[in-house]
């Protein structure tokens, strides 16, 4: 009877204790979940950095583009009006939403955006800028460490058109593939 309940004991610490013990000790052997995947279907990898950083060559010249921030190219569109560019573009990546907002904030004081309000809104925070005759706004939200940016650049409409063509660089037409 006695060897009946050692049995018993040993049976219930195998089914009960060893996988504790086996997912504690095998903490150093992290297992790795897929990253967030944005609203296309693409792996969002996490920032490397404190902050955010820019890409080398963003999508808009002048507006900066986070890296690891991939375009939802079916979201996306760009057009000359007189004198000025229309574009929409939509971003996602994976950052905490202050470091987003900081990182623009930065870049179009460095590319001659001059500055607008900024608002506080239930979905998330925007930026209004103007530069010659276009006026940018950007509007950043987060769903939990994925945040998704959406660019929209247009002309101003009571700034008379001087000129037959835009003064900001025109944005790449390669928003990349979905992969």
């Amino acid at each position: 009877m006695n060897l009946k309940k050692t049995t018993n004991i040993v049976a219930l610490a195998v089914l009960y204790v060893l996988p504790v013990l086996l997912i504690g000790g095998c903490n150093k052997y992290k297992i790795a979940y897929p990253n967030p995947i944005n609203e296309e279907w693409s792996l969002l990898a996490p920032q490397q950095a404190m902050g955010v950083v820019g890409e080398s060559q963003p999508l808009i010249p002048d507006v900066g583009q986070p890296i690891g921030f991939k375009a939802l190219a079916k979201q996306s569109h760009y057009a000359i009006v007189g004198n000025a560019r229309e574009v929409k573009h939509v971003y996602q990546g994976r950052a905490r939403l202050d470091d987003v907002i900081s990182f623009y904030r930065s870049q179009l004081v460095r590319y001659g955006w001059q500055m607008g309000n900024d608002e506080h809104e239930e979905r998330g925070f925007v930026l209004n800028r103007n530069k010659g005759p276009e006026r940018l706004r950007i509007l950043m939200y987060a769903q939990g460490d994925r945040v998704t940016v959406v660019i929209m650049i247009g002309p101003i409409y009571n700034i008379p058109s001087g000129t037959a063509t835009p003064k900001g660089p025109l944005p790449n037409q390669n928003l990349g593939s979905n992969s």
